[in-house]
């Protein structure tokens, strides 16, 4: 039986308020399973470009730390970005996953970077099917859950980050399911020990894909533990779950003597440093944090493909949340979850912001595969939208739908035109190639900051000195002995960028490109 666009029928969940996958596939109407391939088949023509195009188009220099790291381990070198000093700069699921393609193919250099980014696609189909789920389990509408399962996944700047090269497809992949799973769960009168179980293994698993994310699991665990307040018999079970996060845990804490990742704390480490070391005042600072919230909210506004939208979204997502509450158990034949329903969907959507606030207000950083989890969270807001508009105008809520669509549509060919989201970076990398080859014929060991794609196709050795992927220079550079350490391992040419120059300037003035560098005077002398 065929299904029309604009009067898909409603599912009878008035006993359930989740459904058997059967049921849910039976029901998927053919245009959504078009709109699902050619999602999907762009994913993959991305995936299998020549690198240097997917370079351009989706995958950051930092992915190249993931390739390369995994390319030591397969061939025996280590845990090891440079194969001198073990790192932990990288999240252990997604190496885990992308090492054997190292092991299968990796006589070929771009093979297994083509498979990585593969995956990535496969586990974003897996991701669009979890949010289908989710935006069906709100609005009851297999056709506006449709809708808003493409507007994600041919928003550009998602199918970006699916072939990135980096963990963000299979955390955002574990991010969906987890909150698929929570949701169950909160709505049990009683959940069993089996199912404590199960979540805590599933949040282990999305911790060892992205550790910032127990930020987004925190409020929806602590509201797991309130909503089943009387009967927290079995949760402690969910502890055992949990600890397939721990051998990573003692990894670090034997290895680096801490828990947390070099990755997490190096550029926000030099970032703060400067910034103290010039000596600004406290209206300075505080023009900083409001350019970096102005900031946060134009990228979540680009990067979420709602644009400016995004505040007539949040204002909206906001007012039905009020209207809810204050309304729960008297109003729910509009919002078939009601109060319950919605607050599931809050309590990560605060998580979220607040791990972004982090990122962005505290760390100093914000780069695109750190809005995923809210851009995901908004289509899902957008269903409810598109549900309150459908109640009265069904026609209308189509329609706004369709030109989401056009507009994600209109996103890719300016992305496109722009050469890429990382097409600067290509150019840089192209011409810095042109430069560097040569300079590894003359020396067997270089180091350079920003280094993963230089790591993986250079013909030396290359070292990380930004210490993204390097703990031991990242220690070197805070504790200002930065330039006795690069004489200590022998590299033989140094190439620094200007965050890191001046970071290291604090304590030891300028780095010289070539040996000796602990021979010169520095400031502190």
């Amino acid at each position: 039986m065929k299904t029309n666009l604009a009067s898909a029928g409603r599912v009878n969940t008035t006993r359930r308020q989740f459904l058997p996958s059967s049921i849910l596939v039976a029901n998927i109407p053919v245009w959504l399973w078009g709109g699902i391939a050619v999602g999907l088949i762009a994913r993959i023509v991305v995936a299998w470009l020549p690198v240097e195009t997917s370079f351009a188009l989706s995958v950051p220099d930092d992915a190249y730390y993931y390739f390369t790291i995994a390319r030591n381990v397969a061939g025996g070198n280590g845990i090891s970005f440079d194969g001198l000093s073990p790192t932990n700069g990288f999240h252990p699921l997604w190496l885990s996953i992308i090492t054997p393609f190292w092991w299968i193919a990796g006589r070929s250099q771009t093979l297994p970077v083509h498979l990585s980014l593969t995956t990535g696609a496969l586990f974003d189909l897996v991701t669009m099917a979890g949010i289908g789920y989710l935006a069906l389990v709100l609005t009851k509408q297999i056709r506006i859950a449709g809708l808003v399962v493409l507007i994600d996944a041919w928003n550009p700047y998602n199918l970006a980050a699916s072939v990135n090269g980096l963990e963000t497809s299979v955390g955002a992949m574990l991010f969906v399911w987890s909150l698929a799973v929570y949701w169950r769960l909160r709505l049990l009168k009683r959940i069993s020990w089996q199912q404590w179980l199960a979540i805590g293994a599933l949040w282990s698993s999305l911790l060892l894909a992205r550790t910032d994310y127990a930020v987004i699991m925190l409020p929806c665990g602590v509201d797991l533990l309130w909503r089943q307040r009387h009967q927290l018999k079995f949760c402690s079970v969910a502890v055992l779950g949990g600890l397939i996060w721990t051998p990573w845990l003692a990894w670090n804490l034997a290895t680096f003597g801490s828990f947390t990742q070099v990755s997490s704390k190096a550029y926000p480490y030099y970032l703060h440093a400067v910034w103290e070391a010039e000596g600004h005042t406290i209206q300075e600072w505080l023009v900083r944090e409001t350019q970096m919230a102005y900031g946060l909210l134009a990228n979540l506004a680009r990067l979420s493909g709602f644009d400016k939208g995004i505040l007539l979204l949040a204002l909206f997502s906001t007012g039905v949340l009020i209207w809810t509450w204050r309304t729960k158990g008297k109003l729910a034949r509009d919002y078939t979850m009601g109060w319950d329903g919605l607050s599931g969907l809050l309590w990560p959507t605060i998580g979220a912001t607040v791990l972004l606030s982090i990122h962005g207000l505290v760390r100093w950083m914000y780069i695109p595969w750190y809005f995923v989890p809210l851009s995901m969270l908004s289509v899902l807001w957008l269903s409810v939208l598109l549900r309150r508009i459908d109640l009265k105008h069904p026609r209308l809520s189509t329609l706004v739908a369709a030109l989401l669509l056009v507009f994600q549509l209109g996103q890719n060919f300016s992305v496109l035109s722009e050469g890429g989201m990382w097409a600067s970076q290509a150019r840089v990398a192209k011409a810095s190639m042109t430069r560097l080859v040569p300079i590894c014929d003359q020396y067997d060991m270089i180091g350079i900051s920003d280094s993963g794609y230089y790591g993986y196709y250079l013909p030396c050795r290359v070292v990380n000195l930004d210490g993204v992927v390097n703990n031991v220079a990242f220690e070197a550079i805070r504790e200002g002995r930065f330039r006795l350490y690069l004489d200590e391992i022998g590299v033989q040419y140094v190439e620094l960028n200007q965050i890191i120059t001046s970071a290291v300037a604090i304590q030891e003035g300028m780095v010289p490109s070539r040996p000796p560098f602990s021979s010169q005077k520095q400031i502190r002398d």
